[in-house]
């Protein structure tokens, strides 16, 4: 067997090496361009994210404003609603009040006429009563006894 030396094996070495080594610096280049255009489009995609997310953003926060305005303005309103439920009911409140107490009025004054009537109708029947008592105290002869004047019996 004869030796082979390198300067034999060379060209052979250079015909694999040689396109393994460009397809290999190839690759590395595409990949590079690759990345450098994936790098571009996240980027870009980044921002347009960024930018959606900020006008997003933003049309929250008028429509939050809106519906804060708009709360604002019905709890307003619903507090003047109530305010004059509440001055309608207290006045309502307040003529019941005085319907009552005029008819508790009446219903007293009434009560008076009647205690007074009853009153003098009782002292009129009591002096017929005293009157009749007295005929007939004087038909059986019963004096009443003496008193000291106010009409009650002083003990024996």
């Amino acid at each position: 067997m004869e030796a082979v030396t390198f300067a034999d094996l060379a060209p052979l070495v250079a015909l694999v090496l040689g396109p393994v080594l460009a397809l290999a610096v190839a690759m590395m280049r595409y990949q590079h361009v690759d990345s450098a255009k994936m790098r571009d489009l996240i980027a870009e995609s980044n921002q347009e994210l960024r930018d959606l997310i900020a006008q997003s953003n933003q049309e929250l926060h008028r429509r939050i404003d809106r519906s804060d305005q708009e709360h604002r303005e019905s709890i307003a309103q619903s507090n003047l609603e109530l305010r004059d439920l509440i001055a309608e009911s207290n006045q309502e409140l307040r003529d019941v009040i005085a319907q009552s107490n005029q008819e508790h009025r009446t219903a007293i004054e009434q009560v008076r006429t009647e205690s007074n009537q009853n009153f003098k109708e009782l002292s009129r029947s009591l002096g017929d009563v005293r009157e009749r008592l007295g005929r007939i105290e004087g038909h059986l002869r019963i004096w009443p006894p003496r008193g000291d004047g106010d009409g009650e019996a002083e003990a024996a």
